[in-house]
């Protein structure tokens, strides 16, 4: 384990800023110093650690981790004083940002008028659950999906509590499920990998134990 500054990381990896996620960052008032390295420990159990230049990504509060089997996605955790910062590196520029691939799609069907929405026209609504549950043909889905990438997209806060979190999942699954109807997709279906995905959701035990740790660590 050796001690690098992010900058160094960097160079390491070679990571431009075109390839990097916004940081999601957590303060702290006091920020156990082992908390990081339990935070690495679970998320070894889910990825491998990253390498470059025939060296490992794992240093003194700091660790890159492998997130897709090919290595164009990895996922940065790092601990820097009171705070704990994670970020994505994506490499594979023939991957359009997700955002933009949405607002494309939505844009060429709206061009060629098809798969029109039941309420008969694009747009409108604040809300993906503005839609009708009653309306489920494609277009209510693409509907759906503009919508909660628009309020994603313009959140102000970057923040999602659990209620409206259930409530979206919960209207994502529905849609996953008409999609593997209507696709048939190779390989996984859409609602396996999204099950796959929520296996990595923080649990109120797994919460509870972080608490715990911080307040024996205050102690």
């Amino acid at each position: 384990m050796q001690v690098n500054k992010i900058e160094e990381v960097d160079k390491l990896f070679e990571v431009e800023d075109e390839f990097k996620s916004t940081c999601l960052c957590f303060i702290f008032n006091f920020l156990p110093p082992y908390l990081i390295s339990h935070l690495i420990v679970s998320c070894l159990r889910e990825y491998k650690i990253a390498s470059a230049q025939q060296q490992e990504g794992l240093f003194k509060d700091c660790c890159v981790f492998d997130v897709s089997e090919c290595g164009c996605t990895k996922l940065l955790l790092v601990k820097y004083g009171s705070m704990i910062e994670l970020q994505i590196w994506q490499w594979d520029k023939e991957t359009p940002c997700q955002y933009e691939e949405i607002f494309n799609f939505i844009k060429e069907h709206f061009k060629l008028r098809k798969h029109t929405p039941s309420k008969g026209r694009w747009g409108g609504g604040r809300i993906a659950d503005d839609v009708l549950p009653s309306h489920t043909c494609i277009g209510d889905d693409i509907e759906r999906i503009r919508l909660i990438r628009n309020e994603m997209q313009h959140s102000g806060t970057f923040a999602l509590d659990d209620a409206r979190y259930h409530i979206l999942i919960t209207i994502i699954q529905a849609m996953l499920n008409r999609f593997d109807h209507h696709n048939n997709p190779a390989g996984d279906s859409y609602v396996n990998r999204l099950e796959e995905i929520r296996k990595m959701e923080l649990k109120p035990k797994d919460f509870e134990d972080m608490k715990a740790q911080i307040q024996k660590g205050i102690t």
